[in-house]
């Protein structure tokens, strides 16, 4: 059962929205879930944590208040591959060219100039 695993790094994922409107009613659905907006982290806006304390970045993509609009994200979400983690459960997750894509995007957003520190170059 996959409730009892617990992350040991940060879970990343990029949601396709349309408009704030439906980013909103997820992270509604997110905090009735046991999910906390993690404030006190400050590397960027999208810091969640999971109701056992792992952390998770979902970042909207669209063009729309919030939403990146970012031609990597759309590339992500358009090539994402299907994965059955237990019976029943069917997940979409970026394709290995999208997970890279999306990894050098965030590394030359907010990584570029301390490279060593940088868990985007790591996760490449």
């Amino acid at each position: 059962m996959i409730s009892h695993v617990r992350a040991t790094k940060d879970v990343d994922a990029v949601v396709a929205s349309t408009d704030y409107s439906s980013y909103n009613a997820l992270q509604t659905r997110l905090v009735e879930l046991g999910f906390k907006f993690d404030t006190s982290y400050t590397k960027h806006v999208h810091r969640w944590l999971a109701p056992d304390g792992t952390p998770f970045d979902l970042v909207p993509s669209g063009k729309h208040l919030g939403g990146t609009g970012s031609e990597w994200d759309r590339m992500a979400l358009e090539t994402a591959i299907e994965a059955e983690i237990e019976p029943g459960l069917i997940i979409r997750h970026a394709s290995a060219p999208g997970f890279l894509a999306l990894k050098w995007a965030a590394f030359q957003d907010r990584g570029a100039n301390d490279p060593f520190s940088s868990q985007d170059l790591e996760d490449i």
